[in-house]
């Protein structure tokens, strides 16, 4: 946590603060922490550390998710006791949920979509780091203990074993179904059950129909979902872009309006309340079950306005219509040339495999792994799920430099789904492929 208050390795503006910061919190001098306020936007995790937990307590505060917890209850005390006043613009919006954790991440980003060719998303951008440097606080030493934080917070929280990193309990059986979230599980229960069938009917021709539309639809997840339609990194022509969309469609994980669009706010909301997939709520939640809470995705973060890019390509819709024909219409064909093992393994393995990869994918590598980019949030690059994500799980590089089609970006990090990409570019097929250059990761490490 000493990255965040005291500036990191940063310019010296950021140092300057941080000391003030630090001066503030040993020495308690009124005059240094008002400089501090007005220098770093950090200086909020500052307030409530410095008003709400104690010294020993203090020193427990070691993830994000532990920060979050303490903005929350800081929140939600406000609606009770008129006496504090706490105010944080452009980080705690109308109804009181976290917008962003830190306006370093912001500025970041801003530098990471100067290359994109979308001029709504750069203007988006420019005016969310334009508020967020506007950061107004005023605050008094609120009436509760640091012995009500430790009460509340115990109830509430808990931490994932081997790690740092504090969830939410109870979050996903607060929630309400809906028509979708019954008929996604009904779903996604029919396949595992059709996997159970896999020792009784294994052939090895079956076995390799599986591995193929493992790898098909995979590639349709990472290529085509992930890095060509939600981040933009490379250009296709348009029957080669649709065609590996379609692919997609045959992973079981919805259509690409869909999929982008909740990829999309996951960037925008990254680990916070807001994320559709967020660590916060448990790791459970962040792995499978927040498929099955759409009503909470469309109340944090919106419809599917962010993807109006796909909504406006009639293909797209399209597919948004008929992608689950699409997986009905392959089980048949493979059960009319291979019979029930191909139907077994072909769909039921072939899905669950891939439905577990991208799930394992999601939740861990924002648990567990290594942190090199300080990106303002909890990912992570899990080297050992590298080759059944086909490279997705270099997480934290993704986050660091989302724009890039390569996330693997050390010589030794495999990424399988960037060969077929340079492939591509090879045959002339992929064009305008963004790419991390030296400068990039210059002014990353400049800016935070």
């Amino acid at each position: 946590m000493c990255w965040w208050f005291c500036g990191g390795t940063l310019c010296p503006w950021w140092r300057l603060s941080g000391l003030l910061w630090y001066l503030s919190m040993k020495l308690e001098a009124r005059v240094s922490f008002c400089l501090s306020v007005v220098l770093n936007p950090f200086m909020v995790f500052g307030i409530i550390k410095l008003n709400m937990i104690n010294k020993s307590q203090a020193n427990y505060m070691r993830s994000f998710g532990q920060v979050f917890r303490h903005l929350e209850l800081c929140r939600k005390h406000l609606a009770h006791d008129s006496s504090v006043t706490f105010k944080v613009i452009d980080l705690i919006d109308e109804d009181g949920s976290l917008v962003r954790l830190a306006m370093l991440r912001s500025l970041r980003k801003l530098e990471s979509l100067k290359c994109n060719s979308d001029r709504s998303l750069r203007r988006r951008s420019l005016c969310e780091a334009k508020n967020l440097r506007r950061l107004v606080v005023s605050c008094k030493k609120p009436t509760f203990t640091a012995e009500d934080v430790t009460t509340i917070t115990e109830q509430s929280y808990r931490k994932v074993p081997l790690t740092e990193v504090v969830r939410k309990k109870r979050a996903f059986l607060e929630r309400k179904w809906n028509y979708w979230d019954v008929s996604r599980a009904i779903g996604i229960l029919g396949v595992h059950l059709l996997s159970l069938y896999a020792p009784f009917h294994f052939n090895w021709w079956a076995f390799r129909v599986a591995v193929g539309l493992s790898v098909i639809a995979g590639t349709g997840i990472t290529l085509s979902y992930h890095r060509n339609l939600s981040h933009r990194s490379f250009v296709l022509p348009k029957w080669l872009e649709y065609l590996f969309a379609w692919c997609g469609t045959l992973a079981f994980q919805g259509d690409p309006i869909e999929w982008v669009s909740n990829h999309r706010y996951h960037h925008q909301y990254s680990d916070t309340d807001r994320d559709p997939h967020t660590p916060l709520h448990g790791f459970w939640f962040s792995y499978f079950l927040w498929i099955f809470d759409t009503g909470s995705i469309l109340q944090n973060c919106g419809g599917e306005e962010n993807a109006a890019d796909l909504a406006r390509q009639p293909f797209y819709r399209f597919l948004q219509r008929t992608w689950i024909l699409n997986n009905l219409a392959l089980s048949l064909l493979l059960y009319i040339f291979g019979g029930f093992p191909f139907l077994v393994w072909g769909v039921g393995v072939r899905t669950v495999f891939v439905l577990h990869s991208t799930f394992l994918m999601t939740a861990a590598s924002h648990t567990w792994g290594t942190q090199p980019w300080k990106t303002g949030d909890l990912s992570r690059n899990t080297w050992w799920l590298a080759i059944v994500t086909l490279g997705e799980s270099w997480h934290n590089n993704h986050h660091a430099f989302e724009f890039s089609a390569r996330h693997g970006l050390e010589w030794w990090q495999l990424d399988i789904t960037w060969y077929f990409i340079r492939f591509l570019q090879a045959l002339g097929l992929a064009t305008n492929v963004k790419l991390v250059t030296e400068a990039h990761k210059q002014r990353f490490t400049c800016d935070g």
